[in-house]
């Protein structure tokens, strides 16, 4: 259930708003707070934030939560007064996008559709970093482990080489998938291919300290 929070929006809207996306489907919800540290805490995938354009009461807001890289992948839509060059402006200073008020709940609606379709391949790129991260950690310690236990070189060299390969098999993965999605991220596609070529790298150390072990063992 995609999850919506309220910032700085007016008593009367804030209570329609909350019961309209509620009854769609969404976890919405109202703050009384609004900064990177309750986003934060909520966690919520987008934002609805009422500001007046014309006074720039929430460049700051934007800009801290565009600028904090736990907050960046959050999409926020302004509500805000103005026609378009309020609109213009707003998205300037950083808002994902802009509905001028009044607004027909219809519209809001499929602009936070909108929103969210576009914000889901990019939440499918970081789980998979977060899982290449997770692997490659886990392949590590395996790694690290095989090198140091007394068993004979044999054994040893093929539990290496099955590890380091699974490794760059599951990064691999990763990497395709992230460069065959369409609205795939570039910074996440750099990341999941860093990790490989950490792990390959990774791999022919412990391969080349495994080999000087063992022939320091056989003089």
């Amino acid at each position: 259930m995609p999850k919506i929070l309220l910032f700085r929006v007016a008593q009367d809207l804030s209570v329609r708003l909350v019961r309209e996306l509620s009854s769609a489907g969404y976890d919405a919800a109202a703050s009384e707070s609004a900064d990177v540290r309750t986003v934060i805490q909520h966690e919520p995938d987008l934002i609805l934030l009422q500001t007046d354009v014309r006074t720039l009461d929430c460049c700051g807001l934007l800009v801290q939560l565009k600028g904090n890289d736990a907050t960046a992948p959050v999409k926020i839509i302004l509500l805000a007064e103005g026609g378009p060059l309020e609109r213009s402006r707003a998205l300037d200073l950083g808002a994902d996008d802009v509905l001028s008020i009044p607004f027909e709940p219809v519209e809001l609606f499929a602009r936070i559709r909108a929103q969210l379709r576009e914000k889901a391949p990019d939440d499918r790129l970081r789980l998979q970093v977060l899982d290449a991260n997770k692997k490659e950690r886990e392949a590590a310690a395996a790694l690290a482990e095989i090198v140091g236990q007394k068993e004979t070189g044999k054994k040893r060299w093929i539990a290496l080489s099955a590890v380091a390969a699974l490794a760059v098999i599951g990064v691999g993965i990763a990497v395709r998938n992230a460069q065959l999605s369409r609205k795939s991220n570039a910074s996440l596609v750099l990341q999941l291919q860093s990790l490989r070529s950490e792990i390959v790298t990774q791999g022919q150390l412990l391969e080349r300290a495994q080999k000087s072990r063992e022939a320091t063992i056989r003089i």
